[in-house]
């Protein structure tokens, strides 16, 4: 399967994935960080469109990750309010 195939080149060290709403996570398998994001636009999570589509302040963000120069690497979740905006 495709994660096997990362582990097996062994310079895969973090994915990302997004387009679950309601979840924003890093866990790491195997020496690789999987990590599950937020989404950044304004109408990702604000928009209420009809039955099934909900709104939540809370979950307006993104992650970074910072790697430097030694290959060590920082992970930054960051929520907005869309009042700053």
């Amino acid at each position: 399967n495709q994660f096997e195939s990362w582990k097996k080149t062994g310079d895969i060290f973090a994915a990302f994935f997004g387009h679950d709403h309601v979840n924003d996570f890093r866990m790491n398998i195997d020496g690789i960080d999987l990590y599950q994001t937020l989404g950044a636009g304004y109408f990702t999570y604000g928009l209420k469109l009809g039955e099934g589509c909900y709104y939540d302040e809370d979950l307006i963000g993104g992650t970074t990750l910072t790697i430097d120069s030694t290959g060590n690497t920082v992970t930054e979740h960051h929520y907005y309010d869309l009042a700053d905006f």
